[in-house]
């Protein structure tokens, strides 16, 4: 038996089941039903929102660079288990890494700014890199030959920002 009832709301209502036991009371103005073109477009606009929101970190994260290079003797092959020393003086922060079986090493996720690299191992003269610019984005190689001599001797090279130069 099918029953039909008018609402408070003015809308028809039908069922089809015996009593009012299977009659929906009628929504009042304004909301918004389940698969209405409104809640998919509210649905929509949330999803979008949560993306933005959980790749924001993600785009934060994507102002890093990255150093690495190899370290060789004079005469050309790698200096294997060298310790590498990035610092930055105005964070204060500092990694170290030791070289691998070619001679490599890596830094990676680095916030931009000026590192100071050192490079020791036995019996070669320390290696320092003052003023080493790491910009962001824009990975970074320094290989370095290092000189032989004794723990007490260092060699120390001061990088300087290239000169511009304009025509007028």
């Amino acid at each position: 038996m099918n029953l039909t009832r008018l609402s408070s709301g003015g809308c028809v209502e039908q069922s089809a089941a015996r009593g009012y036991a299977g009659l929906r009371l009628a929504e009042p103005l304004g909301t918004v039903r389940r698969n209405s073109p409104g809640r998919r477009i509210l649905n929509a606009v949330a999803l979008v929102a949560l993306v933005f929101w959980l790749a924001a970190p993600r785009v934060r994260a994507q102002s890093t660079t990255s150093v690495r290079g190899t370290v060789t003797d004079p005469s050309g092959s790698a200096v294997v288990g060298a310790t590498v020393d990035l610092t930055n003086p105005e964070s204060k922060t500092e990694r170290i890494v030791t070289t691998g079986a070619q001679g490599e090493y890596q830094f990676l996720f680095l916030p931009p700014g000026t590192y100071k690299l050192s490079i020791s191992a036995p019996g070669f003269a320390k290696y320092e890199q003052t003023s080493l610019e790491l910009l962001v984005n824009t990975p970074t190689t320094s290989n370095v030959q290092m000189k032989l001599g004794g723990t007490a001797q260092s060699v120390t090279v001061t990088s300087e920002a290239a000169a511009t130069f304009r025509s007028c």
